[in-house]
Protein backbone atom coordinates (compact mmCIF):
# COMPACT_ATOMS: atom_id res chain seq x y z
CA UNK A 1 0.00 0.00 0.00
CA UNK A 2 2.87 2.33 0.78
CA UNK A 3 6.22 2.31 -0.95
CA UNK A 4 8.61 -0.22 0.60
CA UNK A 5 6.00 -1.45 3.11
CA UNK A 6 6.84 -5.09 3.80
CA UNK A 7 4.23 -5.69 6.51
CA UNK A 8 2.26 -8.14 4.36
CA UNK A 9 2.95 -10.18 1.24
CA UNK A 10 -0.38 -9.87 -0.52
CA UNK A 11 -3.89 -8.52 -0.38
CA UNK A 12 -6.94 -10.53 -1.43
CA UNK A 13 -10.23 -8.70 -1.83
CA UNK A 14 -13.45 -10.70 -1.95
CA UNK A 15 -16.70 -8.82 -2.41
CA UNK A 16 -20.09 -10.32 -1.63
CA UNK A 17 -23.63 -9.24 -0.99
CA UNK A 18 -23.81 -11.00 2.36
CA UNK A 19 -21.55 -12.67 4.90
CA UNK A 20 -22.59 -16.19 3.85
CA UNK A 21 -21.44 -15.55 0.27
CA UNK A 22 -18.06 -14.26 1.42
CA UNK A 23 -17.56 -17.17 3.84
CA UNK A 24 -18.42 -19.58 1.00
CA UNK A 25 -15.79 -17.94 -1.20
CA UNK A 26 -13.26 -18.29 1.61
CA UNK A 27 -14.19 -21.96 2.00
CA UNK A 28 -13.39 -22.52 -1.69
CA UNK A 29 -10.11 -20.65 -1.23
CA UNK A 30 -9.02 -23.27 1.32
CA UNK A 31 -8.68 -25.80 -1.51
CA UNK A 32 -5.79 -23.80 -2.95
CA UNK A 33 -3.86 -23.47 0.32
CA UNK A 34 -1.64 -25.92 2.20
CA UNK A 35 -3.46 -27.80 5.00
CA UNK A 36 -1.57 -25.94 7.74
CA UNK A 37 -3.11 -22.65 6.55
CA UNK A 38 -6.75 -23.83 6.58
CA UNK A 39 -7.33 -22.72 10.18
CA UNK A 40 -6.20 -19.19 9.35
CA UNK A 41 -9.03 -18.84 6.83
CA UNK A 42 -11.64 -19.29 9.57
CA UNK A 43 -9.99 -16.60 11.71
CA UNK A 44 -9.91 -13.91 9.03
CA UNK A 45 -11.87 -10.79 9.96
CA UNK A 46 -14.59 -9.61 7.61
CA UNK A 47 -14.98 -5.90 7.04
CA UNK A 48 -18.35 -4.42 6.19
CA UNK A 49 -18.96 -1.28 4.26
CA UNK A 50 -22.37 0.32 4.19
CA UNK A 51 -23.41 2.62 1.40
CA UNK A 52 -26.08 5.24 1.82
CA UNK A 53 -27.73 7.75 -0.42
CA UNK A 54 -28.78 11.21 0.66
CA UNK A 55 -32.57 11.29 1.17
CA UNK A 56 -32.95 13.85 -1.63
CA UNK A 57 -31.65 11.27 -4.15
CA UNK A 58 -34.19 8.58 -3.20
CA UNK A 59 -37.23 8.17 -5.46
CA UNK A 60 -40.58 9.37 -4.20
Amino acid sequence: MRANDGSFAALLLIEGLDEAAVRDALHHLRKTLPAEDHGAIDDLPLYRLAFSLPKRLLPG
